[in-house]
């Protein structure tokens, strides 16, 4: 293939997804959980990093699917983004907060403390944002079926006021608050 013009590149769609295929399949959802339209994105994760660690052979293999169960949604997940962050075997994303929070502390002093929102989410504000990426995962992959399923985003999430015509996240678990 060649561009027509000196300033355009080509991009061989077929060329790059047989030379990617490992890691396609976990692409939408590596998108929705690293941060897009509808779910935040993490301090200091980009999609570099996701797709890094996609090379690697971590996958979110059940993000998408609605039928799967969220632990292990959520277990993936956390396995996934604490791997982006460089700890592995990590049984909770606070415990990954705490050990990059721990990793930076010795590099500054105590007029220089980390930001707060520089950190990896709690686990309760991580689960809620897992929550939402499952979610626009799955609608993502829904809009390929001929009668996609519905779903209801107060499960996924979201909330909403009494008083609202619209849904806004979540920030806590109902339990945290």
């Amino acid at each position: 293939m060649k561009s027509t013009s000196a300033y355009r590149t080509i991009v061989d769609i077929g060329a790059t997804t047989q030379k990617n295929k490992a890691i396609v399949l976990s692409l939408l959802a590596a998108h929705a959980l690293s941060g897009c339209d509808t779910v935040a994105r993490l301090a200091g994760i980009g999609k570099i990093k996701v797709i890094k660690q996609l090379e690697k052979g971590l996958h979110l293999d059940h993000l998408d699917v609605k039928e799967a169960s969220f632990d292990l949604v959520l277990s993936e997940a956390t396995t996934f983004i604490a791997a982006c962050y460089g700890r592995y075997n990590k049984a909770s994303m606070s415990d990954v907060r705490y050990d990059v929070w721990l990793s930076t502390i010795g590099k500054i002093n105590i007029r220089n403390m980390p930001k707060l929102q520089a950190l990896p989410p709690t686990t309760g504000s991580f689960l809620e944002n897992v929550k939402r990426a499952h979610l626009q995962a799955c609608i993502w992959k829904a809009t390929l079926e001929q009668d996609p399923p519905t779903f209801n985003v107060t499960e996924f999430g979201w909330k909403k006021r009494k008083w609202a015509r619209f849904f806004h996240p979540s920030y806590l678990p109902m339990k945290n608050r």
